[in-house]
């Protein structure tokens, strides 16, 4: 192992945690999975990011991935697939990069021609913000229910228990902190627009919203839209 760098929660690691080890990584299981049997690999050296690890040290990274799929095989015989991402770090190098969320605001209500109220006043009510404001019943105030102390518990659901765990470390503190670096990409849907089956021609985005879901939660487990699951899945 390197020496300590500030804030690295892996240069303190119990060593009994380790499943697997070279001289130039090791393997160890996540600490807190978005799926069965979860696992890391950690580069030793502490480097910027990802491409600046040496050759030696891709081939060291890459032989702990062949022998974690391996050992996850024999554990559980259902698995047809794996998922492996890159995660850039300012110190060591990890493997994660997945979608966590897909949604969709229209821009008129439930009464036709009358903008949402999801979009209105948003200068001045922060309240609903296109479905992600800080209102109880909007994404960042029930998220915030459950991330952030000091709230009624009535008002916490499971469905954002569940999104505050798969997102933040720290839960229910003073000092929350995102388990992976979280990115927004959106893009303003036009009532000709095509969506991802271009035989459909011009797609309502309340449809290609579900499309993306499915889609999705096929490819990534762990997406948290529970749409897109079965239903006997559902804790």
């Amino acid at each position: 192992m390197t020496a300590l760098v500030e804030a690295c929660v892996f240069c303190e690691i119990d060593p009994g945690r380790i499943q697997f080890e070279n001289d130039l990584a090791f393997a160890m299981p996540d600490g807190f999975p978005v799926t069965s049997l979860h696992a890391l690999v950690i580069s030793k050296r502490h480097t910027p990011d990802y491409f600046s690890l040496t050759e030696s040290e891709l081939i060291a990274c890459n032989e702990l991935l062949w022998r974690l799929r391996v050992k996850i095989l024999s554990e559980d015989q259902s698995v047809t697939g794996f998922n492996i991402g890159i995660n850039i770090t300012p110190e060591e190098m990890m493997a994660e990069l997945f979608p966590v969320i897909s949604a969709r605001l229209k821009r008129f209500g439930k009464t036709s021609g009358v903008l949402s109220a999801n979009l209105m006043r948003l200068a001045t009510d922060t309240s609903k913000f296109g479905r992600w404001g800080d209102n109880y019943a909007y994404h960042i105030g029930d998220l915030s229910s459950v991330v952030l102390p000091g709230h009624d518990e009535r008002v916490q659901t499971q469905k954002y228990r569940s999104w505050a765990t798969a997102l933040f470390e720290g839960i229910n503190t003073d000092r929350p902190r995102l388990r992976l670096p979280v990115f927004f990409w959106v893009k303003a849907w036009r009532e000709d627009d095509v969506g991802i089956w271009t035989e459909f021609g011009p797609t309502r985005l309340s449809f290609l919203e579900y499309l993306l879901i499915g889609i999705a939660s096929s490819i990534f487990p762990q997406l948290l839209n529970r749409e897109g699951h079965s239903r006997r899945q559902i804790p």
